[in-house]
């Protein structure tokens, strides 16, 4: 095979282990994955003819020394100059890479299933997402974990509203429990081999996995510490990713406030390589929604913000034994049109920040120093974190009649607010053997260092 002909998506064959995909290309090298080693990446070189398993480097001296008898050198890092930069090659300009954990989160009712089987029908056929180049096809799983009844009437009508053939998108109805590893073990396999017979079948690799809910999939429960549940289920995630060399997707629910992003806890979107936004204005009376939208609310690497809005338009499928037309929504974006909704427009601040921000002033004012800080810098108005932390408590009104579930959300919403500091303007530190908090936007104060007034 010459370098010209090879491009990405183009099968290749390995000595050892079949035949694969090449995900990319760089000059006279090849990346390519082999479903029969669990997706494994091996690296061809062109030039030479040589299979290896990571990128050779160049050869430098390594300077090892004894420390307790066991020889350590540096031949673990990575300098600078050690090897060319390789673009990634995007699963969707500006929007998805072919690894990592992409989650799809929004209000309920808002489309967030309808964007997800969209988003399957344009990885899996090629057509464009939101006006974004899909760079390769790839096969789909969705695992239902809530409404599986309702997912192939979905794909159907989606598919017949494109005028599409049958598409590599593959669906599970699931009822285990994925804060278990041995369960989580046996999906991997299960994928490992829906993998294989997507190759068969399709002839595309399995690119990526959606999880339609998290929270019923992983059977979250909302008890003990959030961020730490939150924390562990991103572990679990990012492990079915290596394991089947897919993006995993899950979904996840925003809070009737859209503007505190996704529910739970703000361990979710630091796991997070992206997060699409499916955003709406909700009459929680009625039920009624309109001006849904889509925005990429988080990517390491590209601009973030609004992508457009889009309708769902009813696709009938079918008719019943009683002439009833049977069918499902699908989405149509709207390209090039401003997005209206008010969730989009809007953006207010979190209650944990609010109750910071006013727990703070009453604690600076009643019990706050000066002092210099870090024992040694500028003297400036503080107060101990744990005066503002007794007043932040009485401020927080959860609403729970259980005083344990009660606390719980009240350690959420202070953790939530010490992480997000910055954008209140205030700053922590640790000095003589207790923890401070004091506005960094105040100008120091005059007096001797080290002494508390």
């Amino acid at each position: 095979m010459a370098v010209t002909e090879i491009h990405v998506g183009q099968t290749i064959s390995h000595p050892s282990h079949g035949d694969g995909v090449i995900t990319s290309v760089n000059g006279e090298v090849c990346f390519a994955r082999f479903p029969s080693v669990g997706m494994k990446r091996f690296i061809k070189d062109f030039a030479t003819g040589a299979w290896g398993s990571k990128r050779a480097r160049p050869e430098r001296p390594r300077y090892t020394e004894s420390v307790r008898e066991t020889e350590v050198s540096a031949a673990d890092f990575v300098f600078d100059d050690d090897d060319e930069i390789i673009p990634p090659t995007a699963l969707i300009d500006r929007t998805l890479e072919p690894e990592g954990i992409l989650f799809v989160g929004g209000q309920s009712g808002a489309g967030k299933t309808f964007l997800e089987i969209y988003l399957s029908i344009c990885l899996s056929s090629g057509e464009p997402f939101f006006g974004r180049c899909v760079n390769e096809i790839v096969g789909v799983l969705i695992i239902a974990a809530e409404g599986a009844g309702t997912i192939r009437a979905r794909i159907r009508a989606a598919r017949i509203a494109r005028s599409l053939p049958s598409l590599p998108i593959a669906s599970l109805a699931f009822s285990g429990n994925l804060s278990m590893d041995r369960e989580v073990d046996d999906l991997i396999k299960r994928i490992q081999a829906l993998s294989v017979a997507m190759r068969d079948r399709y002839g595309v690799r399995l690119g990526v996995v959606f999880i339609d809910t998290v929270a019923a999939a992983f059977a979250l429960s909302g008890k003990g510490d959030p961020n730490a549940e939150a924390a562990a289920t991103i572990k679990r995630l990012k492990r079915m990713g290596s394991a089947t060399g897919a993006l995993i997707a899950p979904i996840h629910h925003y809070g009737k406030d859209a503007t505190t992003g996704l529910t739970g806890a703000h361990q979710w979107r630091a796991g997070a390589d992206v997060v699409l936004s499916v955003l709406a204005d909700r009459n929680e009376i009625t039920g009624e929604v309109s001006n849904r939208s889509l925005s990429l609310a988080k990517h390491r690497s590209e601009a973030e913000g609004p992508i457009a809005p889009f309708d769902l338009t009813f696709v009938p499928i079918a008719v019943n034994d009683d002439g009833e037309v049977y069918g499902a929504p699908h989405v149509v974006p709207r390209l090039g049109e401003p997005i209206s909704s008010k969730a989009a427009r809007t953006k207010k601040e979190p209650r944990p920040l609010t109750a910071m921000r006013e727990a703070f002033r009453e604690a600076c004012a009643e019990e706050g120093v000066t002092q210099a800080i870090m024992g040694d810098g500028p003297r400036l108005r503080v107060v101990e974190l744990e005066a503002v932390k007794r007043r932040f408590r009485k401020r927080y009104v959860t609403g729970e009649s259980d005083e344990k579930k009660a606390n719980s959300t009240v350690r959420s919403g202070f953790s939530r607010a010490i992480s997000d500091l910055s954008h209140l303007g205030l700053a922590t530190g640790h000095w003589s053997d207790k923890e401070w908090i004091w506005d960094t936007k105040q100008g120091p104060v005059a007096g001797v260092a080290g002494v508390a007034e």
